[in-house]
C-alpha cells in the first residue's frame, strides 16, 4: 500500500512528513511526500496512493487557507486521514470553535473578540491576558497583555499585521496540557494518557510561537488528581463529538491549582513526529509510533468501505 502526505514544503515549523513517512515504510508500505501547492495543482499525482495523510501547516502563506487543500483532496474521491475539511475550518476557526465548545458544555478561558475599531470589553475580565490570531495556528503572532493599559496598543497593533479577528483570553492556569483523542482500532474513540509541555523557564510560561521556536521544554507525562483526570476524559470526548471530529486531534487545555480544566483550542493537524507529545502519549498507551500510522489509516479505510468505497484501499 502507497501512502501520500501532503505538506507544506517551505514550512520549518515541524518535522510531520518525514516522521510519518517513517512510520508507513516501518509498516512495509510506501510513501510519496508531496508538497501541497502540487497536490492542489495536480491531484492526480496522488492516484496511486490508496490513503492520504494531510499535514499543510499553511497554504499560499496563509494558516486559514489550509483546509482548502483537504477540499480538493476529498473532492477528487482521496481517502484522507482525519477531519474532513468543513471540520477542519471550523477548528482552525478558533472563534466558532469555541462558540461550539462553549455550547457543548466545555469549559473555556473567559475573553471577547476583537475586530477592529473600539475596544469594548467586559469590565471583569482579569489580566494578564492573551491575544492570538482568529485562523492561525502554531501561535502565530499571539502576544501576552499583562496591564489595560496595554491592551488598545497591543490589538491595533496586532490587529493591523494579520489582518483577522483577535482572541482575548485571561491566561489561565499554570500547567499546559495535550490531550490526545485517536481512533481506538473498534470503530470509537479513545483518549490517550495527559501530557504536559515544561518550558525551561518551569511551568507557567506561555506558548507564544517565539517560544516553541527556541525549543528546550519538556514533555512530560501529566500527573492530574483522579477527579481532575476522569472529568477531563469525559470533556475530551465530548468536545471531540462536538466538533464532528474524525480519527485523531489533540486539546491544548490548562489546568488550575484548584482543579479547574480550560480548553484552549482543538488541533485537528497534530503535531505527529515521533518525539513530540501525540507520539508519546499513544507510546504511553502501548501504540508504538508505526501502530499508530496504521491505525489513523485502517481508520480512514474503514470510513470509506462504510460509505461503499472500495477497490484501492486496501
Amino acid at each position: 500500500m502507497q501512502i501520500g502526505i501532503v505538506h507544506t514544503t517551505s514550512s520549518t515549523t515541524c518535522g510531520c512528513a518525514a516522521a510519518i513517512a517513517r512510520g508507513v515504510e516501518a509498516l512495509g508500505w510506501t510513501s510519496l511526500i508531496l508538497d501541497c501547492e502540487d497536490a492542489v495543482q495536480d491531484p492526480g499525482l496522488l492516484n496511486e496512493c490508496s490513503v492520504i495523510f494531510d499535514h499543510t501547516d499553511t497554504f499560499r502563506g496563509s494558516g486559514a487557507l489550509r483546509p482548502f487543500v483537504r477540499f480538493v483532496l476529498a473532492s477528487h474521491g482521496y481517502c484522507v486521514v482525519g477531519s474532513d475539511a468543513q471540520v477542519c475550518i471550523m477548528c482552525d476557526h478558533k472563534i466558532h470553535a469555541k462558540d461550539i465548545l462553549t455550547h457543548a458544555g466545555i469549559p473555556v478561558p473567559n475573553g471577547f473578540f476583537y475586530r477592529g475599531g473600539a475596544i469594548d470589553h467586559p469590565s471583569d475580565l482579569r489580566f494578564p491576558m492573551i491575544a492570538k490570531c482568529g485562523y492561525e495556528h502554531m501561535s502565530r503572532a499571539m502576544r501576552v497583555v499583562d496591564k489595560k493599559e496595554e491592551l488598545e496598543s497591543i490589538l491595533k497593533a496586532m490587529y493591523s499585521e494579520v489582518s483577522q479577528p483577535i482572541i482575548v483570553e485571561e491566561m489561565v492556569g499554570t500547567r499546559e496540557l495535550e490531550v490526545g483523542v485517536i481512533a481506538d482500532g473498534d470503530g470509537g474513540t479513545m483518549v490517550l494518557p495527559f501530557m504536559e509541555w515544561v518550558p525551561p523557564e518551569g511551568r507557567g510560561a506561555v506558548f507564544t510561537y517565539a517560544r516553541k521556536q527556541v525549543g528546550g521544554s519538556t514533555c512530560v507525562s501529566a500527573e492530574l488528581p483522579d477527579d481532575a483526570a476522569d472529568r477531563l476524559k469525559k470533556l475530551a470526548l465530548n468536545a471531540f463529538h462536538a466538533l464532528n471530529i474524525r480519527d485523531y486531534c489533540r486539546f491544548d487545555v490548562r489546568f488550575k491549582d484548584d482543579g479547574s480544566l480550560y480548553f484552549l483550542e482543538a488541533n485537528v493537524i497534530p503535531n505527529m513526529e515521533e518525539d513530540d507529545g501525540m507520539a508519546r502519549a499513544a507510546l504511553a498507551a502501548g501504540i508504538e509510533y508505526p501502530a499508530l500510522i496504521e491505525r489513523l489509516v485502517r481508520s480512514a479505510i474503514e470510513r470509506m468501505r462504510r460509505c461503499g468505497r472500495v477497490g484501492k484501499y486496501e
